[in-house]
């Protein structure tokens, strides 16, 4: 029956434990529990709040706050949805294209805010580089992104660059890091083998020659353990090869600092050579016409003399 106190004419249809309200008298088809709670609206906000969070830690580009992700892929879930409604293309019966919607419209929105996010940066980048003379240092500068002016800072401040990587990535980890390294080191070395080995053989020799053991063949808890052991220690695992990637990619960034200020010390240099190089041409130029002009005076003086006599 329709809920009490509603006017709304329309269809009903049940299920096994629902039942479903289809308005008609609108064009807008609208599912809604028993109560009048609408149903896949909630489903699409979910929807399009899994989707933002899921492209905010894992998409690429332009970063924007993770409330701002997740309120435009529920924006666009809800969107698409709607439109699909009022288009006739969804019905009460199609929950999993409902869904599929959903998820497009979330990706849709996600992207065309990310495409209009690097469109005002590249923007705005232009618009700085554009307002400056091209020939001016600032406006070569402003071209350039955070690594590279600190290593144009260190290069002009004749400050080393160089570090023990391994030590300033160690002091940049948390205690939680250290005892996951730690946990991950120990669960792969011989000694994590030959112990979890040796708990095994005694746990299963005990149950099956004692009677009236806590755990009997098949060894259910056992199994229970191992299964609880494997679901903690792999995200462990995980967690340490994250940052043993971490600390490739600060290796390579250091790498890159490093050759990037020994390309510009060796430009330099090549600089200073240079001048050195046209300073000596000029002073031999100035002595080579100092010479000419003292051996043109001692041929007049010379000239002179000869006349006379």
């Amino acid at each position: 029956m329709p809920p009490e106190g509603s006017s709304v004419t329309g269809s009903f249809f049940e299920r096994s434990d629902t039942t479903y309200f289809v308005d008609v008298r609108r064009c807008t088809p609208r599912l809604t529990l028993q109560g009048g709670r609408p149903m896949h609206v909630v489903i699409w906000l979910l929807i399009g709040s899994a989707v933002g969070g899921i492209a905010h830690f894992v998409g690429r580009g332009p970063r924007y706050p993770l409330v701002g992700a997740l309120s435009v892929g529920m924006l666009g879930s809800v969107l698409s949805g709607w439109i699909f409604w009022r288009l006739g293309i969804l019905t009460p019966d199609r929950e999993p294209p409902s869904a599929v919607v959903a998820v497009g419209g979330a990706l849709v929105a996600i992207g065309a805010v990310r495409l209009l996010l690097r469109a005002s940066e590249h923007l705005s980048t232009n618009t700085a580089l554009h307002s400056s003379s091209p020939t001016t240092l600032e406006a070569h500068v402003a071209r350039l992104g955070t690594l590279e002016r600190r290593i144009l800072s260190k290069f002009l401040q004749r400050q080393p660059i160089a570090c023990d990587c391994s030590v300033e990535f160690d002091r940049q980890l948390s205690f939680s890091d250290r005892i996951a390294d730690r946990v991950a080191a120990f669960g792969g070395s011989w000694s994590f083998i030959g112990l979890s080995s040796s708990l095994l053989i005694a746990w299963m020799v005990y149950n099956s020659k004692t009677p009236g053991s806590f755990d009997p063949y098949p060894f259910l808890l056992l199994n229970l353990a191992l299964n609880c052991i494997g679901a903690l220690q792999a995200p462990v695992i995980m967690m340490s090869q994250n940052r043993l990637a971490a600390r490739d990619r600060f290796h390579a960034r250091n790498d890159y600092e490093v050759n990037l200020k020994s390309e510009m010390e060796i430009m330099a240099l090549h600089s200073k050579l240079d001048e050195l190089r046209d300073q000596e041409w000029k002073r031999a130029l100035e002595l080579h016409d100092r010479q000419l002009a003292a051996l043109d005076r001692i041929e007049r003086l010379l000239g002179n003399r000869v006349s006379k006599e």
